[in-house]
């Protein structure tokens, strides 16, 4: 069954394979080929010929699996307390194109971290 047979049994159009608007937390790294930034694009090109070279060599390389695959929120859950979900959010608008929102977010995400995680410490010893 062709796109054009398919679409009259749906009744509206096929909708394409690829994902529109911009990136967010949900999306995964290997997405970044979409990202209005220059760098996030040439990441996901050096990540996917990293992927790539490694299938060449039949070498299953699973560190570099899970950077390929793995969501922007789970950065924050994976980095022991070091990326907040603020920081999450300035790494995806950086994505997106808003460097200067992007970076705001990502250095007052990590002074206001720093700043609770010593006075949680204080709190703890005394």
């Amino acid at each position: 069954m062709g796109d054009g047979e398919f679409a009259v049994l749906l009744g509206r159009p096929v909708p394409s394979g690829e994902p529109a608007g911009p990136i967010d937390e949900h999306d995964s790294v290997s997405t970044l080929g979409r990202a209005r930034s220059r760098l996030a694009r040439l990441a996901c090109r050096v990540v996917g010929s990293l992927v790539r070279r490694a299938v060449r060599r039949n070498q299953s390389d699973l560190n570099l699996l899970f950077v390929h695959n793995i969501p922007f929120r789970a950065i924050a859950k994976m980095s022991g307390g070091r990326v907040s979900a603020e920081m999450v959010g300035g790494i995806v608008d950086a994505c997106n194109g808003h460097l200067l929102r992007g970076a705001r977010k990502l250095v007052g995400g990590y002074v206001r971290d720093a700043r609770e995680n010593r006075a949680w410490e204080r709190r703890l010893t005394g």
